[in-house]
Parts: C-alpha cells; sequence; structure tokens
C-alpha cells in the first residue's frame, strides 16, 4: 500500500520516471507473491479473463488458476480503434490458447460477453481438442475472482499509460514543446548506391 502512495503521489507530481520504478517494485511483489495464492478450496483449473481501457487502448488480463491455486496472470496490450470490444477479446484469447498446453476446464468471462459463449467455445475447443467450459457468473466465487481479474487489467492500464505520460514528458522537455505530441511522424528513407531508393514512415 505505501509503495501504490508513492507511485500515485510521483505521477500527480509528473515524475513518471519515478512513478514507473515504484510500479516496477509493485509488479515484481505481486509476482512472487502471486504463485502462492490460494484463490478457490476445491482443485479447479480455470482461466478468469477480463478487459480494461479505452478504445485507443485495451489492458486485457487472464489469471490463471490451475488446483486452486493462482499460478500465473498474464497480460495482452490491443491498439484498435475499428474493432469491438468482443473481437478484440476473441481475438486475444484465440491467440493465447493456439500457443497453449496447459489449458483449463473452465474459461470465466463477464456476463457482457455473453453472446461470444457459443462460437468461442466451438473454436477453442477445437484448439485444446476437448471440451472447455464457458461461464458468466453474476455472483459467488466466481464474480469475485472475475473482480480481481479486472482490477488487474485496470491497474495495467493505468500502468501503461503512466509509462507513455513518462515518454512524452521527455519528448516535450527536449524539443522545448508547449505540450505533449498528439502525433509523432518517423521516416526512414534506405538505397544502394543511389539507386533502389525504399522509403517508410511509422505514425
Amino acid at each position: 500500500n505505501s509503495l501504490k502512495e508513492r507511485m500515485f503521489a510521483a505521477s500527480e507530481s509528473l515524475n513518471f520516471e519515478r512513478a514507473a520504478a515504484y510500479r516496477d517494485q509493485l509488479k515484481a511483489i505481486e509476482a512472487v507473491c502471486s504463485a502462492q495464492t490460494i484463490v478457490q478450496k476445491t482443485p479447479v483449473n480455470q482461466d478468469i479473463w477480463a478487459l480494461d481501457g479505452n478504445p485507443d487502448f485495451r489492458a486485457v488480463v487472464v489469471m490463471l488458476v490451475r488446483n486452486g491455486r493462482l499460478m500465473h496472470l498474464q497480460t495482452y496490450e490491443a491498439r484498435d480503434v475499428l474493432s469491438s470490444t468482443e473481437d478484440i477479446l476473441s481475438q486475444i484469447m484465440v491467440h493465447h490458447y493456439q500457443s497453449f498446453e496447459n489449458f483449463p476446464n473452465e474459461i470465466i468471462l463477464d456476463p457482457e460477453f455473453t453472446a461470444l459463449g457459443e462460437l468461442l467455445g466451438a473454436t477453442l475447443n477445437e484448439i485444446a481438442h476437448r471440451n472447455m467450459t464457458i461461464t458468466f457468473p453474476k455472483k459467488g466465487i466466481k464474480s469475485e475472482l472475475l473482480s480481481t481479474a479486472y482490477a488487474n487489467a485496470h491497474q495495467q492500464f493505468i500502468q501503461r499509460r503512466t509509462t507513455e505520460e513518462a515518454l512524452l514528458e521527455k519528448v516535450k522537455r527536449t524539443l522545448n514543446l508547449t505540450r505533449y505530441p498528439h502525433r509523432i511522424e518517423c521516416y526512414d528513407i534506405s538505397n544502394m548506391q543511389s539507386g533502389q531508393i525504399v522509403a517508410a514512415m511509422v505514425v
């Protein structure tokens, strides 16, 4: 709690580098503690998914519970202003399980994603070569785990935004700008003995 207070205080005073350092310390502590956390009284295998953010940037978190213990917290980032929240979540989930071996028996999602259940379930079961149940709890221990996953997704979103603000603050100071840049263009031009000229622009 003390580290969190220092991180938010540093962020409020625009000291983003110090805030990022506190954030890294918090993540290290959470990583050490999370593997020892018992979240279920029964030895269940579950994955709990949550998403938070805005159209410009979304943080996606999956909590991997094996034998009733929280074994790992995996995070993903999405920058896709065109796709819906449902499409983004389903794409990330398919990508996640395509390179996976220790499949859960149950996948827990927020009730707002109920429409994904049937199609997503069929796709994931085909990847895993066995049935995985997708549930959308509204109360009970599963709903509480979902709330924890959302808290982690929100924290990931805030941390990422803090890091980006720190980088933009450096750009602002270096170039003596009056505000953060909203658009940055980078150019690279390559050629071989004045021929075969290729140019690229990243925005």
